[in-house]
C-alpha cells in the first residue's frame, strides 16, 4: 500500500461486494513545499507553511528559540532577554538593558569582509525604552596601526547617526570617511526601522527610516578602488551596545532596502500597486502515488486533524485513476478539490495535495496534526460454483455447461462469464469472452434458457472461433481499444479449436461490471474447478 497503512477492515453484506479500508498516512513521507515541522507545547508535532524568512542576505536575527544567521555567521556572544510581548517578525524579538547585553557576531568568510563589491543595507527595527538617549545599535571597528576603520550606527538624542571609518579606499592609496546626521526623531515605545544602505558603485552612504531617506552623502573623490575593512580584520559585529529597548528582524542584505518589504512572520497579502493585483504564496504537501489493493475504488470519507485560525485557509485535493501514472506523466489526472462531497470517479491508483496559507497579515497559519480517509473497494466476484457437462454431443463437438449463478448484483446486471478451457486441468488454453454489450455473445448463462440458479451456455468450434477471429463487420459495434494490436493478437493465439482423441476440461470464472482489460483486471473471479469432455477418434475406417 505504499505510504498507507491498514488499519480496518469491514465486510458488507455479500450482495455488494463491497470492503471499506481504511488509511492513515504517514505525513514525514510526503513531499513538501514552504512546510515546516514543528513541535507545539502539548501537542503532537505540526506541519504548518514556513516562516516568511528573507530570501537573500548575510544576516537575518529574529531573535526566535533558534536565531537564524545566514551564511552561517558564527556568534561569539549572545546576551538579551527574549520579550515575547513586543515583536515585529516573529513570536518574540530580543530586549536589551544598556552595558549588561548585546551580540557579538564573527563576519569571517562573509561578504562584508574584507571586500565589498556591490551595494547593501543593514535594516534594524527598534523599540525605544524611556532609558537612555544615547546608545550603539550597530558597530563594526578595527584599529590598525593608529587608524579606525569601520562603520557606526548610533543614537545620539534619539537621532540615528551613520559613520563610516575610512573604508573607501582610492587609487591614489587614501581613504575617506563620512558621517551622516538624521533630524528625525526615533520616537519612544514605538517600532521604528533604521536602515542604512552602502554602494560602492555609486560611492554614496544613504540613511533611512521607515523607509523614507532622511540623509545622503556621496564620496566622489578620486577613482575608488575598493569598499571594505583590512584584510587581518577579525572583529567582531556587535548589535544593541548600551541600548536601552528591543530589537527584531535585524536583516543585512545586498542591494537597496524595499519600503514594501514587511516583516511579518509568514507570508502575507502583496499588492501590486500598479496593477491592484493581490497576491499571497501559499505551501503545498503532496502525498506518493498510493495504490488502492484493488481497482475501481472510490473515496469513502477523510478526515483531516487541523486547526484552522480565522482568515487562512487549508484545501485538499485528491486524485484517481485506474492507469498507473507518475507526477509528470502525460496522462496523470487532474487535480480536484475535496469539499463536502467525494468525487464520483473510480481508481485504484491516487494522491493527496493539501494547500496552507496564512491569514492576510501574515499572522497566523493553518496547522495539520494527521491525515485519515476510507476507500471503498469493489471486491472481485466469487467463484462460480456447480459447474457441470449438461450436454454432449460428440459428432457436432457440442458442450453444454451449466453452473449456480453468482450472487453479486455487479455480476448479474453489467458483467458475466468466462469460459476456459484446455487439454490439462491446470493448464487453460482458450477463454471464451465477449464484453461488453451489445455483442449478442456475451455469456451471461441465460441465453440459452436457464434462469439465474441454473445458468447454461453451449459452445461449438464455431462459438471458439467466433471468440478468437472477429468478422470485420463487427468489429465496429465491439469496445474501443479492443482491435488494438495487442488485444487481437492475444486472441488469435489462443484459437485453440476442438480435436478428436483429446480431452477438454473447462473452467468457468465470473467478472462484474467494472471489469476492463486494462483498468480493471482484478474484477474477475478465481477459476471453478475443471469439468471434462472427451472426443474420441474414429478408427473405423483404418
Amino acid at each position: 500500500m505504499g505510504a498507507c497503512l491498514l488499519a480496518l477492515l469491514i465486510y458488507f453484506p455479500l450482495f455488494s461486494k463491497e470492503i471499506i479500508q481504511s488509511h492513515e498516512i504517514s505525513l514525514s513521507d510526503w513531499k513538501k513545499e514552504k512546510i515546516t515541522l514543528e513541535s507545539i507545547p502539548g501537542k503532537k508535532s505540526v506541519l504548518q507553511p514556513e516562516e516568511n524568512l528573507p530570501s537573500q542576505g548575510y544576516l537575518f536575527l529574529d531573535f526566535e528559540p533558534e536565531e537564524n544567521f545566514q551564511q552561517s555567521l558564527t556568534v561569539i556572544s549572545n546576551s538579551y532577554i527574549p520579550d515575547t510581548k513586543n515583536s515585529v517578525f516573529g513570536k518574540r524579538s530580543g530586549f536589551f538593558s544598556g552595558k549588561r547585553n548585546q551580540i557579538q557576531v564573527s563576519l569571517e568568510g562573509s561578504k562584508l569582509s574584507p571586500q565589498v563589491k556591490e551595494s547593501f543595507s543593514i535594516r534594524m527595527p527598534i523599540l525605544l525604552n524611556e532609558q537612555g538617549s544615547a546608545s550603539t545599535l550597530f558597530e563594526k571597528l578595527v584599529l590598525i596601526k593608529g587608524k579606525l576603520f569601520g562603520i557606526v550606527l548610533e543614537l545620539e538624542e534619539n537621532k540615528p547617526i551613520v559613520t563610516i571609518h575610512n573604508l573607501f579606499r582610492y587609487s591614489d592609496g587614501t581613504t575617506k570617511s563620512t558621517e551622516l546626521v538624521s533630524d528625525e526623531v526615533v520616537p519612544r515605545k514605538k517600532w521604528h526601522a533604521i536602515t542604512v544602505t552602502i554602494d560602492p558603485n555609486a560611492k554614496k552612504i544613504l540613511l533611512f527610516q521607515n523607509g523614507k531617506l532622511r540623509g545622503e552623502s556621496k564620496m566622489d573623490n578620486g577613482e575608488l578602488l575598493s569598499l571594505g575593512f583590512p584584510e587581518e580584520d577579525s572583529t567582531p559585529l556587535v548589535l544593541a551596545k548600551n541600548f536601552y529597548g528591543n530589537i527584531d528582524a535585524v536583516h543585512i542584505h545586498k542591494g537597496y532596502p524595499n519600503p514594501e518589504v514587511s516583516y511579518t512572520r509568514y507570508p502575507n497579502v502583496e499588492l501590486d500597486m500598479e496593477t491592484l493585483i493581490p497576491s499571497q504564496t501559499g505551501s503545498t504537501l503532496t502525498s506518493p502515488i498510493l495504490t488502492s489493493h484493488y481497482s475501481q475504488a472510490s473515496l469513502h470519507k477523510w478526515t483531516l486533524g487541523s486547526d484552522k485560525p480565522e482568515g487562512s485557509l487549508l484545501n485538499l485535493y485528491f486524485r484517481g485513476s485506474n492507469e498507473k501514472f507518475s507526477a509528470s506523466s502525460r496522462n496523470a489526472p487532474n487535480w480536484q478539490r475535496i469539499t463536502d462531497k467525494p468525487p464520483i470517479d473510480r481508481f485504484k491508483f491516487h494522491q493527496w495535495k493539501i494547500w496552507l496559507r496564512p491569514d492576510a497579515q501574515g499572522e497566523k497559519v493553518p496547522l495539520l496534526h494527521s491525515f485519515k480517509y476510507e476507500l471503498k473497494e469493489q471486491l472481485p466476484p466469487s467463484t462460480p460454483t456447480a459447474i457441470r457437462i449438461e450436454a454432449f454431443d460428440l459428432p457436432e463437438k457440442k458442450v453444454c455447461l451449466m453452473w449456480a449463478s453468482n450472487h453479486e448484483r455487479e455480476v448479474q446486471s453489467g458483467g458475466g462469464y468466462m469460459i476456459h478451457y484446455g487439454v490439462k486441468p491446470d493448464t487453460m488454453v482458450g477463454t471464451l469472452f465477449y464484453k461488453p454489450d451489445p455483442l449478442p455473445d456475451s455469456i451471461s448463462g441465460k441465453e440459452e434458457g436457464g434462469d439465474y440458479k441454473n445458468l447454461k451456455f453451449c459452445m461449438t468450434e464455431q462459438t471458439l472461433y467466433e471468440n478468437f477471429y472477429l468478422p470485420e463487420e463487427r468489429e465496429p459495434s465491439v469496445k474501443q481499444g479492443w482491435n488494438e494490436e495487442v488485444f487481437r493478437s492475444k486472441r488469435e493465439k489462443n484459437g485453440l479449436g476442438f480435436h478428436s482423441g483429446i480431452t477438454y476440461f473447462f473452467r468457468i470464472s465470473a467478472y462484474n461490471k467494472y471489469y476492463d482489460e486494462w483498468k480493471g483486471r482484478d474484477q474477475r473471479s478465481g477459476l471453478t474447478e475443471a469439468v471434462s469432455a472427451s472426443f474420441s477418434k474414429d478408427l473405423s475406417k483404418r
